[in-house]
């Protein structure tokens, strides 16, 4: 029997999507402070602000043979997959898309029981236009647009809920919550009550009002800053803060400052009842652009020479937190009712502010990471990101079918680096 308010793991694949799942099917992945990069050719391009510029695999140093095997792979171990794309010394060396269909989480209210509100289908996969919901890599964008708003003296580390938004602490609202800081909400250590796949994720997706239930419902049960709990309501409100200290939603404030500086221009990104932008998952782009995030960790925060993030903020991002270890993160994944196993220490080694930490193949990588197998992974030694997207919403069969695991699905996508993608580069 389930103990009160926790799935079991078919409900969790009812749930499909909650943001943080991302988390789950995401990875964690670095060396000690982010690797020494590998350096370019001397022939490296710009930065891909008007659109990327492509090379053979073979003059990049990727074997094109081995990544032909891709379609085989995938109708054999991962058919979960839409898009794989690869980016070697600033070129796009190579991309291929399986045609899909997807849904996006409606946050304007409804659901009840296990049952979340959806968007009705459409398509994805077709081709490198289309956008897809990269879940919980939205994160490591909200993490990105703080850093921006404190470089410009917008919002600063210490700076607190009772600071940013004083009127959310109405009659019946905890006020110990007004110490949560910017720090606390990036770092995952609210201190507030959370299960990422419980039913408290599923309600809070339901409310239609997520900030305002983390006000009303969630309880305090730590000290802030005491201790890690990935939870997809940090982000959400923080995105709040965000709004609050530049006074434009998190969208507007990435149109400005983010995404005109990377070049991208198609996008989608859901809303709350407050008109709060989703912080915690539902961005939607195309896996070229998700790209370009990878491409300016790379580069430590530069875009074409410039900064867009600082450096000093970039490696404090993807550096490990202190106490956050794999023992730390399997244990988390064990109480949520996550099957795990050894190789999820190399995948998940720690976790920075929104991004995780581990090593593939050898390789220490850090990376973003999305529910259902949205992935941006960075490789300092290998000057190389690669981009995957797969169906985000999961259904029983998905994790159930024979001949599959539920390990199999769960970690397709780190398998298909080691088994394919890392194998094709020197």
């Amino acid at each position: 029997m389930n103990q009160p308010g926790k799935l079991s793991r078919r409900d969790v694949l009812k749930w499909g999507v909650v943001a943080s799942g991302a988390s789950l099917l995401a990875g964690c992945a670095t060396n000690e402070a982010g690797g020494t990069a590998k350096k370019s050719p001397s022939s490296a391009p710009p930065d891909p602000t008007n659109g990327w510029p492509t090379a053979s695999p073979e003059s990049q140093g990727v074997d094109s043979r081995m990544l032909e095997r891709l379609p085989k792979y995938v109708a054999e171990r991962m058919p979960e997959l839409h898009g794989l794309v690869l980016v070697r010394h600033g070129h796009l060396v190579w991309e291929r898309y399986f045609p899909a269909q997807e849904r996006d989480l409606v946050w304007t209210g409804g659901g009840q029981g296990l049952e979340l509100p959806w968007s009705e289908p459409y398509a994805t996969g077709e081709s490198a236009n289309q956008l897809h919901n990269v879940k919980s890599v939205t994160k490591c964008f909200v993490s990105a647009l703080v850093e921006i708003a404190i470089s410009k003296g917008l919002m600063k580390p210490q700076q607190t809920l009772g600071d940013f938004l004083p009127s959310a602490f109405t009659e019946g609202v905890d006020p110990k919550k007004r110490r949560i800081s910017v720090e606390n909400l990036l770092t995952m250590r609210s201190g507030l009550e959370w299960e990422e796949l419980g039913m408290i994720a599923g309600r809070w997706v339901q409310s239609g009002d997520p900030f305002g239930f983390t006000m009303r419902e969630q309880k305090v049960v730590a000290e802030p800053g005491e201790r890690w709990d990935y939870s997809s309501a940090d982000t959400h409100v923080l995105s709040a803060c965000l709004t609050a200290a530049t006074g434009m939603p998190a969208l507007e404030f990435a149109d400005r400052h983010l995404f005109s500086r990377l070049g991208i221009r198609a996008r989608r990104w859901s809303a709350d009842t407050r008109g709060y932008t989703i912080g915690a998952s539902e961005l939607c782009l195309t896996p070229r652009d998700m790209a370009k995030l990878g491409l300016l960790y790379l580069h430590r925060g530069r875009w074409d020479g410039e900064p867009v993030v600082p450096e000093e903020w970039v490696a404090l991002t993807i550096a490990p937190q202190p106490g956050v270890t794999s023992d730390t993160i399997l244990g988390y994944l064990a109480s949520a009712g996550v099957p795990t196993n050894e190789d999820m220490r190399r995948y998940r080694q720690g976790y920075g502010y929104k991004w995780w930490r581990g090593t593939l193949a050898g390789h220490p990588t850090y990376y973003a990471a999305g529910h259902g197998g949205q992935y941006v992974f960075v490789f300092d030694d290998l000057d190389l990101v690669v981009v995957q997207t797969a169906k985000s919403r999961l259904e029983p069969q998905d994790l159930f079918s024979p001949p599959r695991s539920v390990g199999d699905r769960l970690f397709s996508g780190y398998k298909l680096m080691e088994d394919l993608v890392l194998p094709a580069v020197t």
